[in-house]
């Protein structure tokens, strides 16, 4: 295969995995950033002589993301390899190049010689016959010097491509040492955790009955409180539908609406930008990761237990601040069962935040994203979380279909 037809193709695969490579980078970043985060969470829950359910939180989110990482490391790996295979055939097609100019070079030298008969250039043009022959071995010698510089030029540029190409396989080579040696740490890292994990379920599986009626009493509390805050919202939604239905029609020969709410100008626009934040909504902490999520689901140690959540528990750092996701009004603040929680209406929708300390916002105010709402509140065995619910109407949404990915 000649240079000239490789170079179109190979470039457009360097393209492509140009383009794969910064994904793959940003993915690591992402992953580094993460497991950072849930690194300085796990040292602080390390401090507890006891296993607790929140260190088992901890080393299980440091688990997930590096192996995350790990699979990260390994696409790139896989990645240099197709790179390195791709030089490695273009460095074998331009050595055939070379081989070739080279030939043709020699067969250039070797015609030019044939041609003069061993003459100097001098003699051979001063042995023409005529001055038509004089003129016609004229253009041939030019013809044939100009072909012999062509064809040195060729060969030095063809020289130059395989020197560069040598010297991006080696460069390749050496990132792809060090990927392997960072995959080798992230993999004894990984084990190191899996035997940290191991031995803190084992602990708890020691403490199986005081933890299953600490979690049922702490479920029962959590479903009072979601009454409590269902009840508020509905009496709301009601005071609200009242005012809609008293409220006098001014405008004559209108069709009549099905539900005026929906259609309320500034209303629908506040709302829709709301539901425009799915999958985009800025997380309530700056750190932190679902250590529970949305919904029923069984406890991921204690058997024979189901655990419900009306939103997500974010566990996060100690003394980490709280802020608003989205603009809005201050609906309620309350405490219950010694749980403070703060509710903040977007409209049609509303953000709860529970488990706060240091409320800094006040009932009926208006709110705006990113205002800071309080502290994260620890628990009696100093593990810091956030329950985050999302909702609309007073019916709970799972906000980890709100959340932006981290």
């Amino acid at each position: 295969m000649s240079f000239s037809c490789l170079v179109p193709v190979f470039f457009l695969g360097i393209g492509v995995s140009a383009q794969s490579k910064m994904q793959l980078e940003n993915e690591k970043k992402q992953n580094l950033k993460k497991i950072a985060e849930t690194h300085k969470i796990l040292q602080e829950t390390s401090g507890e002589k006891k296993a607790t359910l929140g260190k088992l939180n901890a080393i299980s989110a440091q688990i997930s993301t590096r192996r995350e990482l790990i699979n990260s490391i390994n696409r790139e790996i896989k990645l240099l390899d197709e790179e390195i295979a791709e030089i490695d055939q273009l460095t074998e097609s331009i050595e055939e190049d070379l081989v070739s100019l080279k030939k043709e070079y020699a067969a250039l030298i070797y015609a030019t010689a044939k041609a003069n008969k061993g003459y100097h250039k001098l003699m051979y043009l001063f042995a023409s016959s005529s001055f038509r022959q004089l003129f016609a071995r004229m253009q041939s010698l030019q013809q044939y010097t100009k072909a012999r510089q062509l064809q040195k030029v060729q060969i030095e540029k063809a020289k130059q491509r395989l020197e560069q190409q040598r010297k991006k396989r080696n460069e390749k080579r050496y990132e792809e040492k060090i990927l392997i040696q960072s995959q080798d740490s992230e993999n004894k890292s990984l084990t190191v955790l899996q035997i940290q994990h191991s031995e803190v379920v084992k602990q708890l599986s020691e403490r199986e009955e005081e933890l299953k009626k600490e979690i049922e009493d702490n479920q029962k509390n959590l479903r009072k409180i979601d009454q409590y805050i269902t009840e508020l919202l509905e009496k709301e939604l009601k005071k609200v539908r009242e005012t809609e239905k008293n409220r006098p029609n001014i405008t004559k020969n209108t069709p009549e609406v099905e539900n005026p709410r929906k259609t309320s100008v500034s209303e629908s626009g506040v709302a829709s930008s709301f539901a425009g934040l799915k999958s985009r909504m800025d997380w309530p902490v700056q750190s932190g990761f679902v250590a529970e999520k949305f919904g029923v689901h069984p406890h991921p140690t204690i058997k024979g237990i189901s655990v419900r959540h009306a939103g997500v528990v974010i566990q996060t750092s100690r003394e980490e601040i709280v802020r608003c996701v989205f603009d809005g009004k201050v609906f309620f603040i309350g405490d219950s069962y010694g749980v403070t929680f703060v509710i903040v209406e977007h409209e049609s929708y509303f953000t709860v935040y529970r488990n706060l300390k240091n409320v800094s916002v006040k009932a009926k105010q208006a709110i705006k994203a990113h205002e800071i709402i309080g502290q994260v509140s620890t628990d009696n065995e100093g593990i810091a979380k956030l329950e985050f619910q999302v909702g609309k109407d007073g019916t709970y949404l799972d906000p980890e279909n709100w959340l932006s990915g981290r």
